[in-house]
């Protein structure tokens, strides 16, 4: 059962926020591990390449706090 956030209560399950590296969003995958909504853990610039880094999230800003 997934539950909303009235009442307290947990947000669903997947949390997702955008990849600090490359903007793109980002979730945790079975294992715990972040992932991008592409399926990819690298991170891919804006024509598709490979970057050097993986999926990681973004801190949170002031308002996220």
């Amino acid at each position: 059962m997934i539950r909303g956030t009235r009442g307290g209560r947990l947000p669903p399950y997947p949390r997702v926020c955008p990849c600090r590296h490359c903007g793109l969003v980002v979730l945790h995958d079975n294992d715990g591990n972040w992932i991008h909504a592409s399926l990819s853990y690298t991170c891919r610039d804006r024509w598709g390449g490979v970057a050097g880094t993986t999926a990681e999230p973004a801190a949170p800003g002031p308002a996220d706090a």
